[in-house]
């Protein structure tokens, strides 16, 4: 098992995004009684199920994060991005693209107004997120709804 402190402040800031004592800080916040059974109090549960929740949810969303697009910091990884970018389209400097669009549809009887849009037609908001070699769907959630 690897403790935070074996691992360089480099390398924590570029896996998890965040400086080692921002972690450390969260970290400490989550384990405080007196912050659990606040969260615990707002959801509805007890602190003694909260705590026991924690570790699965924070693992669950650690797993999460490999799904999602990310930017990558690595000089040469850009580099290569922009190159192959500009290789199959003539785009200098392109990193990534992005869209939206939104896709009409029949909603299910029992929640259709959550799918009505501005324009009072039924739809559902679909974005994607691409770099040059995979894409990604960042969001396949209905956005119509304020």
């Amino acid at each position: 098992r690897i403790t935070l402190c074996d691992i360089k402040e480099g390398q924590i800031k570029h896996r998890y995004r965040l400086g080692s004592h921002i972690i450390l800080e969260l970290l400490s916040d989550l384990k405080d009684d007196s912050f659990q059974g606040t969260v615990a109090a707002i959801a509805g549960i007890s602190q003694s199920a909260f705590s026991h929740a924690l570790p699965v949810v924070l693992n669950a969303c650690l797993w999460q994060t490999s799904k999602y697009p990310f930017f990558p910091k690595s000089n040469v990884y850009l580099q290569g991005l922009k190159t192959h970018f500009y290789d199959i389209s003539g785009f200098p400097n392109l990193l990534g693209a992005i869209d939206c669009t939104c896709v009409p549809l029949t909603p299910p009887a029992h929640s259709e107004h959550l799918y009505k849009n501005g324009k009072q037609t039924y739809s559902i908001n679909v974005q994607v997120v691409c770099n040059c070699a995979e894409f990604s769907t960042a969001s396949l959630t209905n956005l119509n709804k304020n």
